[in-house]
């Protein structure tokens, strides 16, 4: 018995198309918002990335998003505090581990 087809693809070529357009209009300004408030260029890249991602993941889900500008920035700043979370842990880790080698080392020249 065959089973009836659903077709999603017109569907999805909407929703495509409809994340393009947002990325024409919104794509520039956001970068450079993400890009001034991180240091490095691939961080920056990194982050828009997966601002896009959840974008299209958003569209995916038919979750509604009114004010698409907003909801992009709340987004990209959300990742970037992530970033700096994430850096602040990687240097307090560095921090830790110079701390206790300078006592391991500083043990060797006391004895």
């Amino acid at each position: 018995m065959t089973q009836p087809r659903i077709f999603a693809y017109p569907m999805i070529q909407e929703q495509d198309e409809t994340i393009r357009e947002v990325i024409q209009q919104n794509g520039k300004k956001l970068f450079d918002f993400i890009r001034n408030r991180v240091r490095e260029q691939e961080d920056a890249e990194d982050i828009f990335q997966d601002v896009l991602f959840e974008l299209t993941t958003a569209y995916r889900m038919m979750q509604p998003i009114e004010k698409m500008a907003a909801w992009l920035y709340r987004v990209a700043r959300n990742k970037i505090t992530d970033q700096y979370r994430k850096s602040a842990l990687i240097v307090w880790k560095i921090r830790l581990c110079l701390e206790e080698m300078t006592m391991t080392i500083s043990c060797f020249f006391t004895t």
